[in-house]
């Protein structure tokens, strides 16, 4: 992405996910075309790691924290 469209932090439409948000577009696009017969379920990889992410949720009914 262009880092001259991008917005500083301070400013009320900031996008933190900037540089893959054309990436993040072109997927949504394409699981949108996916037709729907069954119900789908997705669960992510229980990794053990430190480290302090904006994105990262803390889950309290989780089994595996």
């Amino acid at each position: 992405n262009d880092d001259s469209k991008h917005l500083p932090i301070d400013h009320l439409q900031h996008d933190r996910l900037h540089k893959v948000r054309s990436v993040i577009d072109y997927l949504n696009k394409k699981f949108i075309t996916v037709p729907f017969k069954h119900r789908l379920s997705l669960d992510k990889q229980v990794c053990s790691t430190k480290i302090k992410h904006f994105m990262k949720q803390y889950f309290p009914n989780k089994p595996y924290k």
